[in-house]
């Protein structure tokens, strides 16, 4: 979220799927008020530092247009992919939904 003319403006609905099998414990850490790579980086040791996604248009459904504030089978974008560590190993399998407030700039190396 971020706040513009006092009100908080919804950005993004994140999902994240970690495994408590190699970060045990980490489901008790509160997100709201720690980076989770942070978390990663300090406590486990583990430095995420590639990601593949997957970057898809698409209609808002019921849940996500009140999630957002915005109107159903309004336009979205979708990322959805891995996030690999130092050695390659998935660290997080994550979804995340950019609300039509969203804007990017990108550079790309050619």
């Amino acid at each position: 979220m971020i706040k513009t003319d006092q009100s908080l403006t919804p950005m993004t609905l994140d999902e994240s799927i970690i495994s408590l099998k190699k970060f045990p414990g980490l489901d008790k850490y509160d997100f709201s008020k720690q980076s989770l790579y942070e978390v990663i980086r300090q406590e486990y040791k583990t430095y995420p530092s590639t990601s593949s996604l997957r970057m898809t248009a698409i209609s808002a459904n019921k849940e996500e247009a009140k999630l957002l504030d915005c109107s159903e089978k309004s336009a979205l974008l979708q990322a959805e992919g891995i996030v690999h560590d130092q050695s390659g190993e998935v660290v997080e399998n994550v979804k995340v939904i950019y609300s039509n407030y969203a804007e990017f700039d990108l550079t790309l190396g050619m």
